[in-house]
């Protein structure tokens, strides 16, 4: 009997479970790729001003950071590659108002989960599905389920 495929990394599920954060359970803190605080524009892109044109406090671009525990680990030569001595599985999930986020409010209203809190220890799959056109530029679309453990 042949062995089975494995299917493209952006088609497999990622499976991780939530984890309590460092600054209390179910807030996100995520080591890394933390950049300067954007605004969104009048043009409705992110820019780097705080104020537009007129004068007036530009919004900040928020994203939902969800920390998990994953069952992912780097490659050595991923590691060597990123300058990391070890890879411990922590993860955060940058959800910022897409699909993305809205599969996700959604699984967490079908799973019954009604706070963050809620949330640590319950295992998370999501996996992109395929991508949309939105304004200028192509989005993932997402599966996303919660369960119990």
């Amino acid at each position: 009997m042949p062995a089975k495929k494995k299917p493209p990394a952006n088609e497999q599920p990622q499976r991780a479970r939530f984890i309590a954060a460092a600054r209390g359970v179910g807030v996100g803190h995520v080591e890394g790729e933390v950049g300067a605080l954007k605004y969104w524009g009048d043009d409705g892109k992110p820019v780097k001003q705080s104020r537009g044109d007129d004068g007036k406090p530009n919004k900040p671009v928020m994203d939902l950071v969800i920390p998990l525990d994953t069952d992912y680990r780097f490659t050595p030569d991923q590691l060597k590659l990123k300058g990391l001595d070890e890879d411990t599985g922590v993860r955060g999930w940058y959800l910022s108002g897409g699909d993305a986020e809205k599969k996700f409010k959604a699984a967490m209203r079908a799973a019954g989960v009604k706070s963050s809190r809620a949330l640590v220890g319950m295992r998370l799959t999501a996996k992109r599905t395929g991508k949309v056109k939105r304004g200028d530029f192509m989005s993932w679309t997402h599966d996303v389920v919660l369960t119990k453990p």
